[in-house]
């Protein structure tokens, strides 16, 4: 159960002091009634009225001037159901804890069933204007006495651990789960006791001290039933509220009164733990003075129970006696009347009649209702069997058909306690002349010359008692023939139509049963529909289809209701080819339905063929043409653009493979690619395509050597296949950084040449062409490109190591030679430096042009001491 917290009214009389004067200019307080110090809408805030001093009690008490209960719409308990609650074992005052009169028990048994709870159906919310709870109140009783072993075992509980402890208690079954009466409003209190030494603890207020309080009621939200509980600290000698929380001679006496103070509030305005407003969910509620007890605080009273003991109790509110008072000292009484007084009905029929009450002395009390006089035959109900003087019920009226005609009178009696009083309604049942009706089932049938059909004819009695109905039938066409079987019923029975066509002609007829039973005539018609014998259309959708040879093609073929109703309709095809096959699924079909017929060319020549699909239904047969063309075996052609492509190493570059249908329908072209040289990578996306369509060729040079390659495309249709070819011619220069830490893309020549790591133009690694250390003979180093597309020119850098001791013999010579054209450029003359520094050599290149760059040092080795040595980096192609 989900249970939330609320806020609380509770009951404190003065324990010491007294009450302080109001500001200048405040109305003074009731002397009975100290406001709430916490207001509505704090969770877990009482209504606090503080303890009083025990001489506050000898000074005669009466209701303040003003006093009134409004009603704000919130619910109250309409039979209270007392559940006692101990909190666990301890000290407890001797009647508290039994259950023998006269104990708390007893009391609750009592008080509950006593004129003291009586007088209160003046707070019924039954009649009441919007918002309402539409609640009578009743008396109540007590359930029972449960000692809990609580969860909190200390000297001092808060109410929050109450709330949670009764919550776990009924949850796990220790306590009865809450009631509710017919509409879900709840009704059951769980009155808690405490043993001494326990102090209870709500929003700051303690129990049974100075400004604190008695005891306490509330209310917790759930999604099912409130619960509403009391809180009652212990009260015996010594506790504090032995001699603040009343002035009656024994304590047990005070315990009393202090429980029907608790009791009576929670009865009238169940829901104020949950109020944030004055308004919805509070009940009976008085803005100045509080609730029904507080009015009336510190005022005791007595009743006699029926167990002959005397109960004290606190007097409670009453605003018809604008006093407050232990029960009602006016008697009640109310009227009874019937509207209408007179109905009259058919034997078999039903009537009713408002049976209202109205209060004619003192308060509104339940009057029980009971109604007597009902002829055999006739039943009579009150809905409801008991209301708050004031309100009303329904008498119905229901005879059957065997109810004999008369008058008679119905007699409603109400007693409200003492008083009683009665209404007649005088009913008046006429005899029901005998009567039937009749009907068709089905009332229509549709049937092919020749055939038959039937239908039941059914009676029911509408009226009196069941004569024999004499049927017969009109209305048949010419040569058809119609009977009923039996030719008489009795009303409620049935018969059987048949009827037969025969020969009779094709169209609507409407035949007419008609039943006599006395000097009733009812008649029903039946709706005969005579069809022609069958017959169908066929039809075939698509009538054509074009396949390749060896290829397959379907046709639906439909059937249509012509005339007639639907048979059964054998298919069969006809004028099919040499090689080819055909078949019909379903071979049979309801006329109406249709058919697939599933073509396959085979190894028919090809050509145009007109194929015949027949269909037979009786006598009936019509046929549907399907013309198939065998179309010649497909062919296409495939060609590249463009046919050449030129990348630069690593580069890559595409051409349009495309398709085109030379013979026969487009089908799918399989591609696929050969030739391509080492290192280099191909694709062809898509890798299939219908004839017609085209493809995209992508060559990458990966690390491909530099060259002209011939790639060829491969298309294959069925059985055709041809070919297109790309020349790729791949170029560029190949490790010009040298970064791949070799000499990988360049021949050397010559006496030395080394790839080293100190002293390069950029990047890690660079080419030494030359030795460090004497030797004899040039060295070259040198690279075959071809130049992709968009690049222009030829750059890289240098620096040669030459001692100008060998200036006019050594140095470094770069040439480049147009393999294409047959030309060779000096790049850079022999040239012998010593800078130390990188320079910068450039030439004009053309795309797709075959080169070779050739760097050479010249070492004569005229000299001793002529280390000559060139350092070569970044050679690139460049735009």
């Amino acid at each position: 159960m989900r249970l939330a917290r609320g806020v609380f009214a509770a009951l404190g009389l003065v324990m010491f002091g007294a009450l302080a004067a109001p500001p200048d200019g405040q109305q003074a307080p009731n002397p009975n009634f100290v406001a709430n110090p916490h207001p509505f809408g704090l969770a877990g805030k009482p209504h606090v009225l503080p303890m009083r001093a025990p001489g506050y009690f000898a000074a005669p008490r009466s209701a303040p001037a003003g006093a009134h209960l409004t009603y704000y719409g919130g619910r109250v308990v309409s039979n209270m159901q007392v559940v006692q609650v101990l909190w666990g074992t301890g000290s407890y005052l001797a009647q508290v804890q039994n259950t023998t009169t006269p104990s708390m028990a007893s009391f609750y048994q009592q008080a509950l069933n006593s004129t003291y709870v009586d007088w209160l159906s003046e707070y019924n919310t039954s009649g009441l204007a919007a918002p309402t709870s539409n609640q009578v109140i009743g008396r109540g009783s007590f359930l029972g006495q449960y000692i809990i072993t609580p969860s909190v075992t200390s000297a001092t509980v808060d109410d929050t651990q109450i709330q949670a402890e009764l919550s776990s208690q009924i949850a796990a079954g220790h306590l009865p789960a809450p009631t509710t009466d017919a509409a879900g409003n709840a009704n059951t209190y769980y009155a808690v006791y405490f043993p001494a030494g326990k102090t209870i603890t709500q929003g700051g207020s303690s129990s049974c001290v100075s400004g604190g309080f008695c005891a306490y009621h509330g209310t917790v939200a759930s999604a099912t039933a409130e619960l509403l509980y009391g809180v009652h600290p212990d009260m015996q000698p010594g506790s504090g509220c032995s001699t603040g929380c009343g002035s009656a001679l024994t304590t047990f006496a005070n315990q009393t009164s202090v429980a029907s103070h608790e009791m009576v509030e929670t009865i009238t305005d169940a829901e104020v733990g949950l109020a944030t407003v004055v308004g919805l969910p509070l009940a009976w509620y008085d803005t100045t003075n509080g609730e029904i007890g507080d009015i009336c605080n510190a005022q005791q009273g007595s009743f006699l129970g029926n167990d002959g003991f005397t109960y004290t109790v606190q007097l409670e509110f009453s605003n018809l006696q604008n006093n407050c008072v232990v029960s009602s000292t006016t008697a009640t009484d109310f009227s009874i009347s019937a509207s209408p007084a007179s109905v009259s009905i058919v034997a078999g029929g039903s009537t009713t009649s408002t049976i209202s009450t109205k209060v004619t002395a003192g308060t509104a009390g339940t009057v029980n209702l009971t109604v007597s006089g009902a002829p055999a035959g006739v039943t009579a109900s009150l809905s409801p069997t008991s209301v708050g003087a004031g309100n009303s019920a329904i008498l119905t009226l229901s005879s059957t058909a065997a109810a004999a005609a008369g008058t008679y009178s119905i007699v409603v009696n109400g007693i409200e306690g003492s008083a009683s009083h009665s209404t007649t309604v005088s009913l008046t049942i006429t005899g029901a002349s005998q009567d039937f009706s009749l009907s068709a089932s089905p009332a229509s049938a549709s049937v092919a010359s020749g055939g038959s059909t039937s239908s039941t004819i059914s009676t029911a009695v509408t009226t009196g008692s069941a004569g024999t109905v004499a049927l017969g039938v009109s209305g048949v066409p010419s040569g058809a023939t119609a009977s009923l079987s039996p030719t008489s019923v009795t009303a409620g029975g049935s018969s059987t139509l048949s009827v037969n066509t025969g020969t009779a002609a094709a169209g609507s007829y409407t035949l007419t049963v008609t039943g006599v039973e006395g000097s009733k005539t009812h008649s029903t018609s039946f709706a005969l529909t005579i069809t022609s014998l069958p017959d169908f259309s066929i039809a075939a959708s698509p009538a054509s289809a074009t396949v390749a040879a060896g290829g397959s093609a379907s046709s639906s073929i439909s059937t249509a209701v012509t005339a007639g109703s639907a048979a059964t309709v054998s298919l069969s095809v006809s004028g099919l080819p040499g090689g080819a096959t055909a078949g019909l699924s379903p071979p049979s079909v309801t006329a109406g339905g249709s058919s697939t017929l599933t073509v396959n060319a085979g190894t028919a020549a090809p050509g145009s063929y007109t194929l015949t699909v027949t269909g037979v239904e009786g006598t009936k047969t019509h046929s549907t043409a399907f013309v198939l063309t065998i179309a010649s075996p497909p062919d296409f052609s495939i060609a590249a653009s463009p046919s050449s492509l030129a990348l630069a190493a690593g580069g890559s570059g595409s051409s349009t493979i495309s398709t085109a249908v030379t013979a026969g329908s487009a089908a799918t072209v399989a591609l696929a690619i050969s030739g391509l040289p080492s290192g280099a990578t191909g694709s062809l996306s898509p890798a299939s395509v219908t004839a017609g369509s085209s493809s995209t060729l992508t060559v990458n040079a990966g690390t491909a050597a530099p060259g002209s390659y011939t790639v060829s495309v491969t298309g294959t249709e069925g059985a055709a296949s041809h070919s297109t070819s790309v020349t790729v011619t791949i170029g560029g220069i190949v490790n010009g950084g040298f970064e791949t830490g070799t000499l990988s893309g360049w021949t050397p020549s010559g006496a030395a040449n080394t790839v080293v790591s100190a002293g390069c133009n950029t990047g890690s690694y660079c080419a030494q062409i030359g030795a460090t250390t004497p030797s004899n003979g040039n060295s070259s180093l040198a690279q075959t490109f071809v130049v992709p597309s968009g690049k222009t020119s030829l750059s890289l850098f240098y620096k040669v190591s030459c001692p100008a001791v060998a200036s006019r013999y050594d140095g470094v010579t770069i040439t480049l030679a147009d393999l294409t054209r047959g030309r060779t450029s000096t790049l850079l003359s022999r040239t012998c430096t010593n800078t130390g520094a990188f320079a910068a050599v450039t030439g004009r290149v053309t795309a797709g042009h075959n080169y070779t760059l050739t760097v050479t040092t010249v070492d004569s080795h005229k000299a001793q001491l002529d280390l000559v040595y060139t350092l070569l980096d970044d050679v690139a192609l460049l735009p």
